[in-house]
């Protein structure tokens, strides 16, 4: 299902023969969220050198470049996203005792609220009198390029606030599509390797470890398959939601003049975003975990059976004792105290920015 998903806005997994009717087909919607989030940053960086407020459009200016980049990094490795699946679904036909169908249905629950509170809140914003008002002001205040184009102000205003509309939906859908995606197939992970180190623990016979070993080292090979493939996508989508929470959480707290109808987008904005990194971070954590808790037994067992792993082939050996982990963008094992990193990150850094220019 993830992968239908995705292809509604241009990520297409499996492979076309080019310059056919439905290769061009399929590169239509990428073509079409690539050309809405470019003109979306032309719009964001003509506001930020002719409108008063910086910094709004400055975290919005961030938040789409980072958009641009990950739409490409997860375009670039669509084929290693259907090739760790296939891996995880091998591993699982060996053990034949995993049924993955009941694992997927929660994260398609959470997919749907997400998509449908996404969808009112746009909607919300596109109609709400307060936001018209709002950008129509900023509008007037961008003359020459509507004397440059020769356009009706109104609409200037109607194709400016529909970009930023279909910009606003199409990062909220691809961040939820590719969080959900990881967050899934960590769970398959530690599903599987919890299930390897209760047989280890359980059945010692030397047949039966050879092809348990055999599995974990190819687990442990889709393991590094996705940090080397998505430790970059991830990396940038943590930090596309820090700046999303801390846009959202700083305009709450220190903007004056807050109404309820400004309040409720932001909070939700700041919501949205502190889920996804929970949910990212929690998840890599714990897989982590799992696989650290896996390799100190493969490492005891080694102690205790020398010959059972002299008998299975270098590759595998290398594979099972190998140590292999969930990171961002190679830099940071991705572990709970990331989390809390995070928030003190947030904290910090909001009462700084907010406290400045003040008097005590």
């Amino acid at each position: 299902m993830f992968f239908v998903l995705f292809q509604i806005f241009g990520i297409e997994v499996k492979r076309i023969k080019k310059r056919s009717i439905l290769h061009f087909a399929k590169n239509c919607p990428k073509y079409f969220v690539s050309i809405v989030i470019v003109i979306e940053l032309a719009l964001q960086m003509q506001c930020f050198i002719l409108l008063s407020d910086k910094t709004d459009e400055l975290a919005h200016i961030g938040l789409t470049v980072l958009l641009l980049i990950v739409y490409g990094l997860i375009y670039r490795r669509r084929q290693a996203m259907l090739l760790v699946i296939k891996e995880i679904d091998r591993a699982n036909k060996k053990l034949q005792l995993i049924d993955f169908k009941g694992y997927k249905y929660p994260f398609i629950a959470i997919f749907v609220i997400l998509v449908v509170l996404t969808s009112i809140w746009t909607v919300w914003f596109f109609v709400n009198e307060g936001n018209m008002i709002e950008d129509a002001e900023n509008i007037l205040k961008m003359n020459s390029t509507i004397n440059f184009l020769k356009i009706e102000p109104s609409y200037y205003l109607l194709v400016f606030r529909a970009i930023a509309w279909l910009d606003y939906f199409i990062r909220c859908s691809i961040l939820s599509f590719f969080t959900l995606y990881y967050s899934l197939v960590c769970s398959f992970i530690r599903h599987i390797l919890r299930l390897l180190l209760k047989q280890l623990k359980v059945d010692c016979l030397p047949d039966h470890l050879k092809e348990v070993l055999y599995i974990y080292a190819d687990t442990t090979n889709c393991v590094e398959r996705m940090d080397k493939e998505f430790s970059l996508p991830v990396c940038l989508i943590v930090l596309m939601c820090m700046i999303g929470v801390f846009w959202g959480g700083y305009r709450v707290v220190f903007q004056k003049n807050m109404t309820t109808e400004n309040l409720l987008p932001l909070l939700y904005c700041a919501i949205f975003y502190s889920f996804l990194l929970i949910l990212i971070i929690s998840s890599a954590a714990l897989t982590n975990e799992s696989i650290n808790e896996t390799k100190t037994f493969m490492h005891s067992l080694k102690c205790k059976i020398p010959l059972l792993f002299q008998e299975i082939d270098l590759n595998c050996t290398r594979n099972v004792l190998h140590s292999s982990s969930l990171t961002l963008w190679k830099i940071y094992e991705i572990d709970r105290s990331l989390l809390f990193s995070c928030i003190g990150a947030l904290l910090t850094y909001g009462i700084l920015i907010g406290t400045l220019g003040k008097e005590s």
